[in-house]
């Protein structure tokens, strides 16, 4: 086999095993979730959330509360979606998902995101365990 058949074979490699990895981690199924864990309940926290594709609009929570969405990362691996939350004075734009992060969040690996909003900051979190 000639020089320039064997470099063709190995650059069909590299590009099936490339688009391999893409489809496999680009395509997963996530789920995001916002939830409103503020004591107090006499004003709602605003979330507008959105990506480079998609605007998911405003929403309203009460404590207690959850936003949720699920979505599929698209093809170049490059999902993101980011959020402004606002309650009364105080508002805040967070990145809540990204798949090109270079330390990505626990909760990627689970494909559920749990954001919890209260009066001293943002939390992020994962179910761990079952009760059995």
């Amino acid at each position: 086999m000639s020089f320039t058949a064997n470099c063709s074979c190995v650059i069909i490699t590299l590009a099936l095993a490339t688009l391999t990895l893409t489809f496999s981690e680009g395509y997963k199924s996530y789920n995001v979730h916002i939830i409103n864990r503020f004591c107090n309940n006499d004003k709602p926290l605003t979330v507008h959330c959105k990506s480079g594709d998609d605007d998911l609009g405003n929403h309203t929570l009460w404590r207690g509360q959850d936003y949720n969405w699920q979505f599929n990362g698209n093809f170049w691996g490059t999902t993101l979606f980011h959020c402004n939350m606002k309650r009364d004075s105080q508002e805040r734009d967070i990145i809540v998902f990204s798949i090109a992060d270079e330390e990505p969040l626990e909760c990627m690996k689970t494909k559920d995101c749990f954001w919890f909003v209260n009066e001293d900051g943002f939390y992020v979190g994962n179910k761990k365990f079952d009760w059995r």
